[in-house]
């Protein structure tokens, strides 16, 4: 082999490496994060699942992506992966309400009522009349005290929420709690 054909050769091996890795992390991670949304807006969740955990590769603390595969499972109804998820997620995003609503859930669905409260508990600082909150708050509500506390809670924020059926119902189970059917 000459010493041109040699140079050309690693010319062309050189530049095949090169346009393999043009684009930058950050960019790649940018791709992934973006066609995750779209597959999660167009409710093909396991699409998106996969294009997270690709983003992950590239920064594995990244909020948006370990949220949105929480999210994902979720809406799946894998419950125990979304919990690992977002409980994860919920490190690196403390403020986020629809993470802890989901986690407050998940929560009073395993039997947790206390760490369902101290998840709305959160949300119900910042936003009183937040009506999701509102609902798991008294369906967290087991003991005597907890459902006057949650009766209580309700009813101040009745002249704002009281028209949506959601609210009655909560009111209603509440009631029903306290074993006053009237």
């Amino acid at each position: 082999m000459s010493v041109s054909v040699r140079a050309a050769t690693a010319f062309l091996m050189i530049a095949l490496v090169l346009s393999g890795c043009s684009r930058s992390p950050e960019a790649k991670k940018a791709r992934y994060l973006e066609r995750g949304d779209r597959y999660f807006k167009q409710e093909q969740y396991r699409e998106a699942i996969l294009e997270y955990r690709n983003a992950l590769r590239i920064d594995q603390k990244n909020p948006i992506a370990t949220r949105q595969i929480g999210f994902a499972h979720y809406q799946l109804g894998q419950l125990g992966l979304a919990f690992r998820f977002l409980q994860a997620a919920q490190e690196l995003e403390p403020d986020n309400a629809d993470m802890r609503l989901k986690l407050a859930g998940i929560y009073l669905l395993g039997g947790r009522p206390d760490d369902a409260t101290a998840q709305v508990d959160e949300i119900l600082k910042k936003e009183p009349n937040n009506l999701e909150a509102l609902m798991l708050f008294a369906g967290a509500a087991n003991k005597p005290q907890e459902v006057e506390g949650a009766l209580a809670r309700l009813q101040s924020v009745q002249s704002t929420l009281g028209v949506t059926a959601k609210f009655h119902l909560a009111l209603a189970g509440l009631y029903l709690k306290k074993q006053d059917v009237t």
